[in-house]
């Protein structure tokens, strides 16, 4: 396989909600009773390819789902040969693994920044393996499309 180059050409905020629901100030309230929801997103044209990330943070509150955040970022990336590191299924995933990689550790920064002031400011999204979340998003999707999941451990 040959090289990838990639080149982050943009970042874009497409939505930043956050606040303090009445719950976070009970003695109940625990910072590890929040949920959070992570989905990734890819879109390609040309030798471009957007990466747009989900996040969603939630408490349960009186069995109702209570948001505490939801955030969209998407990134723009100019990839050489995208057309035909997507035919080469070994290729597209070593570029989906990459960008991923950039897009979710730069979330993490653009995240914490957004909720200064914030109770959700200190439940800080932690370090994860690319390869982790991709087969997490992966599983998420085969289910949602109600389809089996197959990942090449290679």
């Amino acid at each position: 396989m040959k090289n990838i180059k990639i080149k982050l050409e943009d970042i874009k905020l497409l939505r930043s909600e956050v606040r303090d629901h009445p719950a976070v100030f009970s003695e109940e309230f625990e910072l590890e009773n929040i949920q959070i929801k992570i989905e990734s997103k890819f879109n390609y044209s040309d030798n471009y390819l957007q990466n747009l990330m989900h996040f969603k943070f939630e408490i349960e509150e009186k069995n109702k789902r209570v948001s505490l955040g939801h955030f969209d970022i998407i990134y723009t990336f100019e990839v050489e040969n995208l057309q035909d590191i997507l035919t080469d299924d070994e290729a597209k995933k070593t570029l989906h693994l990459n960008i991923i990689s950039v897009a979710y550790s730069t979330s993490r920064g653009v995240l914490f920044s957004e909720t200064k002031g914030f109770v959700i400011n200190e439940f800080y999204l932690s370090p994860i393996s690319p390869m982790k979340l991709y087969e997490s998003l992966l599983t998420e999707i085969a289910e949602k499309q109600d389809q089996p999941l197959i990942i090449d451990e290679k």
